[in-house]
């Protein structure tokens, strides 16, 4: 049963950005992938994004009016335990047969990404064929797998996975698996079509593109009769969510802060403080907050990617072996030591190599 928006607002990105607004004057960060997050749970973001932004001519022939969350009894413990960005089951127009759309929230760029996709395409596949969802007749269900990203970086690693095979597998290439991901990179996304299109995945990213509160008022005027569509309560519930967290960065005063419930309380705060927030921009307050906090969040993003490839090359390797090892494997604290230990991992060839090569790296950090 597909969820509502307002259910939506309720599901884990939404928790996530309640969290980040609790803790936003501690971290003094903006909330990105948060905002991504809460904003894709909208069925009418995926369908704008998709419509507008990825150009591939199938997506003309897809249903988009009703894209289904995958229920939870289709997602293994395992996947549940990896993955948290987004997967949704979408129909083909006039049709019993339906995608399955994987999309993954990047501000980091991981070069071991497709190994992560193809992790969860199979994962996907094993548990429909699992639960008895399949027929040999119907065959699998085709996988689109985007990565949405989010840095500001050129994005240098690969999205092909024969592009991460070692010379050894040339004899033996067309035994290798083969997937693709679609790349879309916001950064390149201009304004000027964000401000044509008009479209609803154009204003979460012009929120988080805005510096100041003129910025925020222009965009309300353009979206308020979208926003205040009774349909739409969840989409408007989402929308004060994020001011509610994005008005920490302006304010000087945390006490100040409050808790938005309609859309005429954002209009009066930014009108009240339209001079302070002159002074007081998220643009002047940038470099504060980027020298103490951002390397921490890469670290963290970057660090959550490298963990996930070396836990699913486990599993493939090994069998289902990873769950024993992920206290240690955390216990990793350095960036450069996990990065060291993962160029490392896909050497081994046995469990005992891995757990030698695990006791060093976990060595160094208590010596």
């Amino acid at each position: 049963m597909t969820k509502s928006a307002d259910e939506f607002t309720h599901s884990s990105p939404f928790s996530e950005l309640k969290g980040q607004e609790e803790n936003s004057a501690k971290k003094d960060s903006p909330p990105w992938d948060a905002i991504n997050k809460a904003a894709f749970q909208h069925p009418e973001v995926l369908r704008d994004f998709l419509r507008l932004y990825v150009h591939e001519d199938f997506v003309n022939d897809l249903d988009l009016s009703d894209p289904e969350p995958l229920p939870s009894e289709f997602v293994t413990e395992a996947m549940r335990k990896r993955y948290n960005d987004y997967i949704r089951k979408i129909r083909w127009k006039d049709s019993d047969a339906y995608l399955l759309l994987i999309l993954e929230f990047q501000s980091t760029i991981d070069p071991w990404i497709p190994v992560r996709i193809l992790s969860y395409t199979a994962l996907l596949w094993l548990d429909l064929i699992k639960k008895g969802k399949l027929t040999r007749e119907a065959g699998l269900p085709p996988v689109f797998p985007i990565v949405l990203y989010s840095g500001e970086a050129n994005w240098e690693g690969t999205l092909n996975i024969a592009h991460l095979l070692s010379p050894a597998a040339r004899p033996v290439i067309k035994y290798q698996p083969t997937n693709l991901s679609l790349l879309v990179r916001e950064n390149v996304i201009k304004n000027d079509l964000l401000n044509a299109n008009s479209d609803l995945y154009a204003l979460f990213l012009m929120i988080r593109r805005a510096k100041n509160t003129q910025d925020f008022r222009l965009l309300i005027t353009k979206y308020k009769s979208v926003l205040q569509d009774p349909e739409r309560r969840g989409l408007l519930k989402t929308f004060l969510a994020l001011m509610n967290v994005m008005q920490t960065y302006f304010k000087t005063n945390s006490e100040e802060k409050v808790d938005f419930s309609s859309l005429e309380e954002v209009e009066e705060m930014l009108q009240s403080y339209a001079e302070q927030f002159k002074e007081n921009t998220i643009k002047e307050r940038e470099p504060v907050w980027k020298k103490e906090y951002e390397q921490t969040y890469k670290d963290s993003c970057e660090a959550k990617g490298i963990l996930s490839s070396i836990y699913n090359f486990l599993d493939a390797r090994f069998g289902s072996v990873s769950s024993s090892y992920e206290n240690r494997l955390q216990s990793i604290k350095t960036m450069s030591e996990l990065q060291t230990f993962n160029q490392e991992v896909y050497k081994v060839n046995s469990i005992n190599e891995f757990e030698a090569l695990l006791d060093k790296a976990c060595s160094g950090n208590n010596s």
